[in-house]
C-alpha cells in the first residue's frame, strides 16, 4: 500500500509528471509503459503523461516540472531520457524540491543497474511510489562543441576515449540484440578502429595524470556501457566522484581487462589508477578529436571540467 504521506502535501495529493520515451531500448520504453501504465497512476495519484517524440524533449518537459506544480518526475526510459530529465531540472531554479523516479526501458539502464533497480517492475513502481525520497549527487560537466562549451548536469558517469566512440557506434547496430552484447560489438570497433588518445587528468586543482589511455571515467554511479562496473566504489551521495584511469592500455590489454571491469574487480590491477575527487578536468593534445560520454550519448568532445554538486537531486528508490 502506498504511504499517504509520501501522496499528498499539506492534505492535497502530490502531482506526477510521467516523462516516457517509447523508442528507448530500441522500443522497450513503450512495451514497458503499456505494460505500467495502470500501476503508475494507481500508485502515484495524479499523474501528467508525456511520450517524448524527439531527442531533448524530455528536458524540456523536466525543465518546466516545478512551475508547473509538479513534486515528482518519473522517468521511463534509458540512461539518456534520464541524463535530459536531471539536466532539465536543473536547469530550473526552484526544481530542487522535484523528485524523480525511474522505471529502467533502455539499452543499458546503467544508473538503476548500478542501484540495484531490478525485479518485478509493479514492485518498483509501488516501492517509488511510496518512497520518501533520498538526496545524492549530481555531477556538472562543461565540455566542447563546434559552437563552443556547453554545461550539463550529469547522474551516473562522464568519461571520455573509447566510451565516446562507443556511444556513437552503439546506436548503429541493431537493437535487436542484448544491450550488453551491443556495447561490447560497438566497444571492439572502437578500441581497434581509433588511436587511443593521449590525455592529461587535473584533481582538485592539481596535475593528477599524463599519457596514453583509451579510457578516463568519472563515476557518481558505478556502471556503463551496457554492465562494466567501471567505478564499482562510487557511492552517488557521499559527495565525492570516482575517478578511474585506464593508464597505458593497449586495446589487447583493454580487452583482457574488460571482464575484471564487467565484475567491478579491476582498481587493484597494474595500470589502473584510481582516485576521489570533488572536481576534475581533462584535456588531450588534440582534444577537438577525442569524444566524451555524459550517460551514453556523446554530446561533444574534451576538454571537459566535471564538478561534484553535493545533495543536488532527490531521488525515489
Amino acid at each position: 500500500m502506498t504511504d499517504a504521506a509520501s501522496t499528498r502535501i499539506d492534505g492535497e495529493p502530490k502531482r506526477t509528471l510521467v516523462v516516457v520515451n517509447p523508442t528507448a531500448g530500441g522500443g522497450r520504453g513503450r512495451k514497458v509503459w503499456s505494460r505500467l501504465e495502470a500501476d503508475v497512476c494507481s500508485s502515484f495519484g495524479p499523474c501528467d503523461v508525456r511520450l517524448t517524440s524527439r531527442p531533448g524533449e524530455a528536458r524540456t518537459h523536466a525543465s518546466s516540472a516545478s512551475t508547473d506544480g509538479f513534486a515528482r518526475v518519473l522517468c521511463v526510459g534509458g540512461d539518456g531520457t534520464l541524463h535530459d530529465v536531471v539536466d532539465g531540472l536543473l536547469a530550473s531554479s526552484d526544481a530542487t524540491s522535484v523528485a524523480v523516479g525511474l522505471i529502467p526501458a533502455g539499452t543499458g539502464s546503467d544508473f538503476a543497474r548500478g542501484l540495484s533497480l531490478a525485479g518485478d517492475p509493479g514492485q518498483l513502481v509501488r516501492a517509488q511510489a511510496a518512497s520518501r525520497g533520498r538526496r545524492i549527487d549530481v555531477l556538472r560537466v562543461i565540455y566542447a562543441t563546434p559552437s563552443g562549451s556547453r554545461s550539463c548536469a550529469t547522474i551516473n558517469i562522464a568519461s571520455t576515449g573509447v566510451s565516446g566512440q562507443v556511444d556513437l557506434r552503439v546506436a548503429r547496430i541493431s537493437p535487436l540484440l542484448p544491450g550488453t552484447l551491443r556495447y561490447f560489438l560497438a566497444s571492439l570497433g572502437a578500441l581497434f578502429g581509433e588511436p587511443v588518445p593521449r590525455l592529461r587528468v587535473r584533481l582538485d586543482g592539481q596535475d593528477h595524470w599524463s599519457g596514453a589511455s583509451p579510457l578516463v571515467a568519472v563515476g557518481n554511479g558505478r556502471c556503463f556501457g551496457g554492465g562494466m562496473a567501471i567505478a564499482p566504489s562510487a557511492v552517488p551521495d557521499d559527495g565525492l566522484a570516482e575517478l578511474v584511469i585506464l593508464a597505458g592500455q593497449s586495446p589487447w590489454s583493454f580487452l583482457r581487462l574488460a571482464p575484471a571491469i564487467y565484475a567491478g574487480s579491476h582498481l587493484t590491477r597494474p595500470n589502473v589508477r584510481h582516485a576521489q575527487g570533488r572536481l576534475v578536468e581533462i584535456d588531450a593534445d588534440d582534444a577537438g578529436s577525442v569524444p566524451v560520454d555524459l550517460d551514453g550519448e556523446s554530446p561533444g568532445t574534451l576538454p571537459m571540467t566535471v564538478r561534484v554538486l553535493p545533495s543536488a537531486l532527490e531521488i525515489l528508490f
